[in-house]
């Protein structure tokens, strides 16, 4: 998909931040002894250096006293469970929460790049909370030794990630597929999700300390070796065709939220109802095949004793079906709503909801009908006129994004041969408007086709006129549903990155003339300790 102005300014933005923050942190040591505040005063030293490297956002944050103050208003009023006008009322929980060490409040630091976060994510208004009420989020204490620290210098000199596309670099072949086996990300990158490969590079990124962890991962990884055909399974059946959940939830939470109005003139209904559909779909095919090729796995070791992977993958099991369960009414929502028989080639709220609808359902019916007879006299025409035995020699194709075309038809004839284009000039003259000759064949319309695609237009475009309420209803419904699929997201990810080193180590190179060898580890520094390689 290629994203529009908007969204390439929205991620030139996110881009920039990210490199504000990544500087602010890189810089932070230095910056605290180029400032010499005293050990009583590291948390404003900290403020000062996150105010000072926000200044280039502009306004409200103009100045750096502006910045604090600004940042820890937003914060306050996230933190605080007061209902909208201010009054104090304990039955409500705050928009964010604290798990764990509520000392997390008191931080000037973490107040502020929060507040800076959710002010670019729009939260830093009235409206903005109320839109985003009914969202819950979670704060959680994090620490700085929970994953190996590793600067640029290193992570280049182990070719820990694909080098730039545009850098040049005369060791390494210009195309994708030797630039994938330059890096150890390119050697174990063998995701077959969107979230797994974004998973992957943040594993390689942050490698883990915490021993335990470790274990745990290689032991799921131990589990899927020992049972190739069924993990050869679950990545091409089950994972291959799980859609983007990350990029799902961020389009439902758009046109979910209050300010969508999809009642506009200008907006599109039918992009939302395409959402919607989207999550059906994971509910409903997607979900389901994926457990069911894990569920696989787990029956075909039975009869042997459970080890710790097994016991890994049916807790991964059991959180998927959970899921599968959360989304049972995201698919009674959308066969309630959604005019299953229709997609993917209009996306329509069934006609039942509307005396009008039906109407303009039934009109949108004649016009197929018409259109089919339209085809066939066109058929019989050139055949009349041409003498061509085939009576299907012309085709009916619908025109994608048509108004951007000559004439802007809905549908266009197609000569599947080029040198038909004469014959039709010669026989049809101003009868026709050739559009394109391309190397399928010659574009062509008529007259009768070119307002039968403009009747079509208006009657669809009244359709979504008066449907627009009733898609914002079920969207706002939709969004309440997105923390079941970013815990989805995070379930199938880890799964999937899980199984993409599992096939690495079934197959990948070397595997095939010694064999997976495990790396037992040990949490200790003493003699004789580290790492060594056990061999199957």
């Amino acid at each position: 998909m290629v994203p529009n102005s908007e969204q390439k300014n929205a991620i030139s933005k996110t881009n920039k931040l990210l490199d504000k923050i990544c500087t602010m942190i890189e810089s932070r040591d230095s910056e605290l002894s180029v400032n010499s505040f005293g050990p009583t005063d590291e948390s404003k030293a900290m403020s000062s250096i996150v105010a000072h490297k926000l200044l280039s956002l502009g306004k409200p944050l103009q100045r750096e006293e502006d910045a604090i103050v600004f940042t820890d208003q937003v914060m306050t009023r996230l933190l605080s469970p007061d209902n909208i006008q201010g009054e104090r009322d304990d039955s409500k929980s705050a928009v964010v929460s604290y798990r764990g060490n509520r000392t997390l409040a008191e931080v000037p630091l973490t107040k502020q790049a929060l507040g800076l976060l959710l002010r670019e994510l729009g939260m830093d208004s009235t409206s903005a909370l109320d839109d985003h009420a009914s969202r819950r989020y979670v704060l959680e204490m994090g620490r700085l030794d929970s994953h190996l620290q590793m600067d640029r210098v290193a992570a280049e000199a182990i070719h820990l990630l694909p080098p730039p596309r545009n850098a040049h670099n005369p060791n390494v072949g210009s195309s994708s597929n030797n630039r994938s086996t330059t890096s150890i990300y390119g050697l174990l990158n063998h995701c077959k999700t969107q979230m797994g490969t974004r998973l992957l590079d943040s594993w390689l990124r942050q490698p883990l300390v915490n021993h335990e962890e470790i274990v745990r991962r290689h032991d799921v990884v131990e589990f899927f070796v020992d049972r190739s055909v069924e993990l050869n399974q679950l990545r091409s059946s089950g994972l291959k065709n799980i859609m983007d959940l990350d990029l799902l939830a961020s389009q439902v939470i758009k046109y979910g939220s209050v300010g969508s109005n999809l009642s506009s003139p200008t907006s599109n209904s039918c992009v939302s109802l395409e959402v919607l559909y989207r999550m059906y779909l994971f509910a409903d095919q997607q979900l389901p095949l994926l457990r069911l090729a894990l569920e696989d796995i787990l029956q075909a070791s039975l009869k042997e004793s459970d080890g710790p992977g097994a016991i890994v993958c049916r807790n991964f099991s059991e959180e998927l079906e959970r899921i599968e369960r959360g989304l049972q009414k995201i698919k009674g929502l959308t066969e309630a709503v959604l005019d299953l028989a229709g997609v993917p080639r209009a996306f329509l709220v069934k006609p039942n909801f509307d005396s009008d609808l039906q109407s303009l359902r039934e009109e949108l019916e004649g016009i197929e009908s018409q259109l089919k007879e339209l085809h066939q006299a066109m058929n019989e025409e050139w055949v009349e006129r041409t003498g061509c035995p085939n009576s299907a020699h012309v085709r009916l194709e619908t025109t994608d994004n048509y108004s951007g075309y000559e004439g802007g038809c809905a549908w266009q004839f197609r000569l599947p041969n080029t040198n038909d284009e004469k014959v039709l000039r010669e026989e049809f003259g101003s009868s026709v408007q050739v559009h394109r000759v391309l190397k399928n064949g010659v574009y062509f319309s008529t007259k009768a086709l070119r307002e039968l695609g403009t009747a079509k237009q208006d009657i669809l475009m009244e359709y979504q006129r008066r449907q627009s309420l009733i898609v914002e209803q079920a969207m706002k419904v939709a969004a309440t549903f997105c923390p079941v699929l970013e815990q989805a997201s995070l379930i199938i990810s880890e799964l999937d990155v899980l199984a993409s080193f599992a096939h690495v180590a079934a197959y990948g190179q070397g595997s095939t003339s010694g064999g997976y060898c495990r790396p037992t580890m040990t949490d200790t520094d003493a003699d004789g300790s580290g790492i060594t390689v056990r061999q199957y």
